[in-house]
């Protein structure tokens, strides 16, 4: 089951042409003479988008992704220390997020954001260990050896590492991993029957040459099974903030994820929403999003997760954006029906959704989302079609604008 990413390149899409490597040609306009001037909109009637063809919405996306770029460019500079931690750290590279959506099932992918796995937390924890807490203590990563040095004991965990600066001068980064700042941290079993501690309430926060400079909070439930809490997340949220102190330039997050086991008597639900809010002054991009999966969570004798079965689901996303005054505002809205993963491939069936720029619907699609074809580009299924008539599919667009093998 190869292309499982190339499902979340369909929620993205919109976003992705513009980061194409080629910018997509926009045609000359034909010269109208001034005889026959373009007529006035009649009073009540919606004038067409400008984004109403292929090309005219390439060129939007690419003209978003640059305001986009400019907001975040200032604002992003805290969350981008968390990616320049070393490899082999505690808390690997936060690309490992985007990582799980490439891996080869579904059921691999909830296990690993369900058990905090995603965060490396336990990798200095020797995997013969019976029961396994919580590292702390304060380390200081030696670049010659590129291991990380205990230097002294610490309720919290603290990682101290050096980056280089744009003048190549020392950055002193400093993650803190504050374990129980909110409750006492909690037990509960793995599938091996180790028990293993893991927070409820934590805040992650970074300081850059012994300035804060943000936060993660992070507040987790975990699943019951068999009478016990298990490794499994049923509910997180996190919450935090980057910039400096009485700085213009800000970034708010609130992520939201839950999963509700129902035990079969009705559909389970995984749910997850986003809202993260950058500014620069005046200046702000703005992307939100709410998706929702049903269908049904089965699990072993043991109580953990064994299949996800989804036959239905709705995605929300909404990026608004204001740049010198100018304000855009994209919205991908779309509903699928049952989702398909096995050994043969990987099939959404049912989709039907729109996109919308500066409020006027641009395209709207349907269609299923699968490699029918086999050529390892997904989407030939998938028909998109833009305002003004033009039709393509989400293949085509791959292929056009993404350059995907």
């Amino acid at each position: 089951m190869k292309n499982i990413r190339y499902f979340f390149a369909l929620l993205l899409f919109v976003f992705l042409v513009a980061c194409s490597s080629e910018p997509v040609p926009t045609p000359e306009p034909t010269p109208t003479p001034e005889t026959n001037p373009e007529p006035e909109p009649t009073p009540g009637e919606t004038p067409e988008p400008e984004t109403s063809t292929e090309a005219d919405f390439a060129t939007y996306l690419q003209e978003l992704n640059a305001d986009w770029q400019s907001v975040i460019g200032e604002s992003e500079e805290g969350p981008s220390y968390l990616n320049a931690l070393p490899a082999n750290t505690l808390l690997t590279d936060l690309s490992s997020l985007t990582d799980l959506i490439s891996m080869e099932d579904t059921k691999t992918a909830l296990e690993q954001f369900s058990s905090f796995a995603f965060l490396s937390l336990y990798q200095l924890i020797p995997t013969h260990q019976s029961d396994v807490s919580l590292p702390v203590g304060y380390y200081d990563y030696d670049l010659e050896s590129q291991s990380w040095m205990f230097i002294k004991d610490s309720e919290d965990l603290s990682l101290e590492f050096i980056i280089k600066d744009t003048d190549d001068s020392d950055i002193k980064i400093v993650l803190t991993f504050d374990w129980n700042y909110g409750a006492p941290t909690t037990t509960v079993l793995d599938r091996t029957g180790r028990s293993i501690e893991v927070p409820d309430i934590m805040r992650i926060s970074v300081t850059k040459n012994d300035t804060a400079i943000g936060y993660l909070d992070l507040d987790a439930e975990w699943c019951e099974g068999c009478g016990e809490d298990i490794f499994e997340l049923s509910k997180l949220t996190v919450k935090g903030q980057f910039g400096y102190e009485g700085s213009p330039d800000k970034i708010d997050i609130d992520v939201y994820y839950k999963f509700t086991d129902n035990g079969g008597d009705e559909k389970d639900t995984i749910k997850t929403t986003g809202d993260i809010l950058y500014t620069s002054g005046e200046d702000r991009a703005h992307l939100t999003w709410d998706i929702l999966d049903q269908g049904y969570l089965y699990r072993d004798e043991n109580c953990f997760l064994t299949v996800i079965a989804i036959d239905q689901g709705d995605v929300n996303i909404k990026l608004d954006l204001a740049l010198d005054g100018k304000e855009r505002l994209i919205e991908l809205a779309l509903s699928h029906g049952q989702v398909i993963a096995d050994e043969k491939g990987y099939a959404i069936y049912d989709i039907s959704g729109d996109v919308k720029a500066d409020s006027q619907q641009v395209l709207s699609f349907m269609g299923t989302f699968n490699d029918s074809n086999g050529n390892g580009v997904p989407g030939e299924e998938l028909e998109i079609n833009f305002k003004n008539g033009e039709m393509t599919t989400l293949e085509a667009i791959l292929n056009e604008y993404l350059k995907l093998p």
